[in-house]
């Protein structure tokens, strides 16, 4: 029995970028849509640098506020797991996530894919059949498919029936949470920085609304990799106000609410940090444009260091 026509947005996001790859990947969707019962969806392809990045875009699309009846996430990110390397071409699994309400990620969790929306989980499998093909484009061999069945009730019955879907009752053996400390969430194009704070430094940000603050970016590293001491910028003086725009012109704020919100968050909002001009997409900011990940000092005035 077909379901009702519900508005489905698929959307695949990866570091797999090439053209060709993009293309042969879409046309795996639109293999697998009509085979699936999946009539009229929209799929979009979403290029990302790393698991972190992949897993805020799908938070950032779970949380959309004009989010479709149905959304499927894939996600993938699947470099080598072994130094010894494998044999062929196997790495970790795939899994499947249920995040309610017609929302459903699958893919890899070699990071923090699923991090960022782990809270809203419901339920969690692992898809044994991630490596039968022996494939090493496994995101056009396996996963389009897979993540179409998946968000078919009838389909996923009978994947779990078959063994082909395992639960996992425990996330937190499967999915990492997120970093607590504060980091860049994104960098949209107008070089304004959104972030993820941590629960101290936004308490800290939410005492100083109508006040200055310091902050620095990390340029050396990600909270994604742990690999060397963080190196700040240069502390910077913005004020802290609740909106983007409360701020004279050539004035850097740190604004409480951006466009962004985030299910993890106390009340969702995803502060951002500006500096406010009159043509923003002609002109720069006046801090360092850090990266996705990037970890951010925030500090009160009187604890800043130059």
């Amino acid at each position: 029995m077909s379901e009702p026509y519900l508005a489905t947005h698929v959307v695949h996001v990866t570091d797999t970028t090439d053209r060709n790859a993009k293309l042969k990947v879409r046309s795996a969707y639109v293999r697998h849509l009509g085979r699936t019962g999946l009539h009229g969806a929209t799929v979009d392809f979403a290029p990302a640098l790393n698991t972190l990045d992949i897993g805020i875009v799908a938070s950032e699309l779970f949380n959309n506020t004009q989010r479709p009846d149905r959304l499927i996430l894939a996600v993938n990110c699947a470099p080598p797991d072994k130094a010894e390397g494998t044999t062929n071409n196997a790495r970790n699994d795939f899994f499947c996530a249920d995040l309610g309400n017609g929302v459903s990620v699958c893919g890899t969790s070699n990071g923090y894919e699923f991090s960022y929306v782990k809270g809203e989980i419901k339920e969690l499998y692992r898809l044994t059949n991630t490596n039968s093909l022996g494939s090493q484009f496994r995101s056009l061999e396996i996963l389009p498919e897979h993540a179409l069945l998946f968000a078919n009730p009838e389909h996923r019955v009978r994947l779990v029936t078959n063994g082909i879907l395992q639960r996992e009752e425990n996330v937190d053996d499967i999915v990492r949470s997120t970093p607590r400390t504060t980091h860049v969430f994104e960098v949209d194009n107008f070089r304004n920085v959104k972030l993820f704070p941590s629960t101290a430094d936004l308490a800290l940000l939410r005492e100083h609304e109508g006040a200055e603050v310091y902050f620095g970016f990390g340029i050396l590293n990600s909270v994604e990799r742990w690999d060397q001491r963080p190196n700040h910028t240069k502390q910077l003086r913005a004020r802290v106000a609740p909106t983007l725009f409360a701020a004279p012109l050539n004035t850097n704020i740190v604004a409480l609410r951006s466009s962004s919100r985030h299910s993890d968050n106390v009340d969702g909002h995803i502060p951002i940090i500006a500096t406010v001009r009159q043509k923003p997409a002609e002109t720069d900011p006046s801090y360092p444009i850090p990266r996705v990940g990037a970890p951010v000092k925030v500090a009160r005035a009187e604890l800043a260091v130059a």
